[in-house]
């Protein structure tokens, strides 16, 4: 029995003389590895919201590993960041083909992705992935959807809300698209890659004064039609930014109009918004209907669709409906 003793003795001896020499780390966060660039980076500092839209500031020592993430214009920002592998969850409801297009476009990032389903998990589902980050929209951290930001912080689980969803933000601007996009630089430690896009955005605003200088300012209006009425964008909306951004005017300032308010504003440039391909053919036939052949913008063919996707929390997408904008605004440039 003595000798048995005394040879488990030496061997947990051994055992610890050679973890000292070789350095191995002991950890109790098995699931989350220091990386040595994370362990040399300063702590990095953003500015989100909580779900009660106050300002707060999260702290983040080091790149999160397991994320959560809801909306796709979320998630495809991930994707250009090449930070796919992160992932752990994806919870949104797509179509097959957003997906299709997402595979296609980064075919190497969206391989690293779990299996997504395209519909919204369960808060149980989300939770069974253990993360320690969930990004989203404001909407996604409402008590009847996944839980407050709170609820998720209690546990561990920071949070981040994209400024402009839900109007989180004292002013929906194409400047917060862009301190999403840096924000999610910082947190993930890639920052070339974010200030390439931000660039790229930036790109798309500058306007050749030569020009430009001496057109009239163009009346705009961004619509979406639903069964019931015309909704209006307006410059509230991130949309009315872009507009007013590359020399546009938002021709009416309210949410709802009907036919005849339409007519009467007569703006030079009509964007008809939509929400994927289901929605596209009443927004492309809309204006098409008799009623509206007085317009300008149907007179002179200057009626274009423009994805919602591209408008509102655009994130990565932001350039996208910019250049949409800019097109109808200046067709000959």
């Amino acid at each position: 029995m003595k000798k048995i003793l005394f040879l488990f003795l030496i061997g947990v001896g051994m055992t610890i003389f050679f973890a000292a020499k070789n350095s191995i780390p002991v950890s109790m966060e098995t699931d989350m590895p220091l990386r040595p660039s994370d362990a040399a980076a300063a702590p990095v500092v953003i500015d989100t919201y909580d779900s009660m839209r106050k300002p707060v500031q999260m702290t983040f020592e080091r790149v999160p590993e397991r994320v959560l993430v809801h909306q796709m214009n979320m998630l495809e920002t991930i994707l250009v960041l090449g930070q796919a592998d992160k992932v752990v969850c994806v919870t949104m409801s797509s179509s097959s083909a957003s997906h299709a297009r997402l595979a296609e476009e980064y075919p190497e990032e969206y391989a690293k992705l779990p299996e997504v389903t395209g519909k919204e998990l369960s808060r149980e589902a989300l939770i069974m992935s253990r993360p320690n980050f969930f990004l989203g929209w404001g909407s996604t951290f409402a008590p009847r959807q996944y839980g407050t930001t709170y609820w998720w912080n209690e546990r561990g689980v920071k949070t981040y809300i994209a400024g402009n969803s839900n109007r989180f933000a004292k002013r929906v601007t194409v400047d917060e698209e862009c301190k999403f996009i840096d924000d999610m630089g910082r947190i993930f430690h890639a920052r070339e890659k974010s200030d390439a896009v931000i660039r790229e955005i930036e790109d798309e605003l500058r306007l050749d004064s030569a020009e430009t200088q001496n057109r009239a300012p163009q009346n705009v209006m961004v619509v979406e039609i639903t069964d019931r009425t015309i909704v209006n964008y307006d410059d509230r909306d991130l949309v009315g930014d872009m507009v007013r951004r590359l020399g546009g005017r938002i021709a009416i300032q309210s949410r709802r109009l009907s036919p005849e308010e339409v007519i009467a504003a007569d703006p030079d440039v009509i964007f008809v918004t939509y929400f994927g391909a289901a929605d596209r053919p009443r927004a492309e036939q809309f204006f098409r209907n008799i009623r509206f052949n007085s317009l300008k913008a149907v007179k002179n063919d200057r009626i274009y669709l423009l994805p919602f996707s591209h408008m509102y929390t655009s994130a990565i997408k932001t350039v996208d409906g910019l250049r949409t904008i800019k097109k109808g605004l200046y067709p000959d440039l």
